[in-house]
Parts: C-alpha cells; structure tokens; sequence
C-alpha cells in the first residue's frame, strides 16, 4: 500500500501542496484546494471495513496518513511533485512519514 501510495499518489503528481492548502503565497487560490487523496484514504477504509482480513493494516493507519497528509511534520506529502519535492531536498531534509508508521516501535501499533 505504502509503494502504491508513492508511486501513484507522490510519484505521478498529485499536486498535494495545492490540494491540501500547504501554500502561504496570497497568489495561490483556494479553489484548487480538494480532499481527493482523503476521499481515496475513505474509499479504503470503506473496504476494509467489508474486508478485513484482506489488510495488513488497521484504519488507525488510513487515519494517520490523512491527518499528516494536512500536517506536514513529514515530507511526504509536501509539494505537487517529485521534482519540487528533489529540488528543495525533501527527501535529505525531511522525515518520510512511511519511516515513522512502519518503524519498530509503531509497526504493531498500524497492524492488522
């Protein structure tokens, strides 16, 4: 799920920064702002909820992807592209949100 969420959600350009408000600059309208990738996060947990047993993940963990997908401690979901996202170093700078749920300590926490 995390390699799906990379590569189809961050990796193709979902312009998360647009879509969840992350911008500060008065040139940026609101109107692009959109729950899209959180409507995706409910439509899986509509089917885990139908499938349980079909995950391994708990929707404690849907839940925390859409919370700091708003937040931004992490940088994951930080600007609209792959690009963006090397060329302010995200990666070197940042924490990834996916090293934090799927980490030792918290891994038990998100299972199903």
């Amino acid at each position: 799920f995390v390699r799906m969420v990379e590569l189809q959600w961050c990796g193709f350009g979902h312009k998360f920064a647009e879509r969840c408000g992350h911008y500060e600059d008065p040139k940026f309208q609101r109107k692009q702002q959109a729950p899209v990738f959180v409507q995706f996060l409910e439509a899986v947990w509509q089917v885990l909820r139908q499938h349980p047993a079909a995950f391994e993940f708990n929707e404690r963990f849907l839940s925390t992807i859409a919370f700091h997908a708003y937040s931004c401690r992490f940088g994951t979901f930080l600007f609209n592209t792959d690009r963006e996202r090397a060329r302010f170093k995200v990666r070197e700078e940042t924490t990834s949100l996916w090293s934090y749920l799927l980490c030792p300590q918290n891994r038990g926490r998100y299972s199903n």
